[in-house]
């Protein structure tokens, strides 16, 4: 930038933002154009993005199990604390939860044995960690479906928050 005071509502040519400024809020508004009550409404929107992120990489049955592989990643500035995991679907089901080698693909059944994940569990910015979970074995007439309940504190927040993931019960 030249030096000169920028006034409220005045943004700058996006392409004379430095590169560390221009993923800026600032930058992103001048980038889009916007500017007054808009770069408001793309705050409060940013807000309400969720800060983790899960991705189901694989499901199927190890021996007595159905098992689910997941990776939660952290994209939030803060670190943030995995609490609590649960099944909500199947109800009062028991999850064995088993952290994973992130290079490891569980093609059918893992090969080495899974270490036992204690929550909480840390996840700095941008971290991320991969998951095994065992369920009970249900029948093939079992609905095969299923939802998660994810509870997370985020550091810079008073109050513990909760994201829900579907996954399907595979059988092979």
């Amino acid at each position: 930038m030249d030096g000169t005071k920028q006034l409220p509502g005045d943004y700058p040519d996006p392409a004379s933002l430095p590169k560390s400024e221009f993923l800026t809020l600032a930058g992103i508004v001048a980038a889009l154009g916007l500017g007054g009550g808009a770069t408001k409404t793309l705050y409060e929107k940013l807000q309400t993005i969720d800060p983790l992120l899960i991705q189901v990489e694989d499901s199927g049955v190890s021996s007595d199990s159905h098992r689910i592989d997941l990776k939660i990643t952290n994209h939030a500035l803060q670190a943030i604390y995995i609490d609590e995991i649960k099944a909500e679907k199947p109800k009062d089901t028991t999850l064995t939860i088993q952290q994973r080698d992130s290079s490891t693909m569980t093609l059918g059944s893992p090969k080495d044995p899974q270490k036992p994940l204690a929550l909480p569990v840390r996840l700095g910015s941008n971290g991320a960690i991969c998951m095994t979970l065992l369920l009970p074995l249900g029948t093939e007439s079992s609905k095969p479906h299923g939802i998660l309940d994810i509870k997370y504190s985020k550091l810079d927040e008073k109050e513990q928050k909760s994201i829900k993931q579907d996954f399907l019960l595979r059988w092979s």
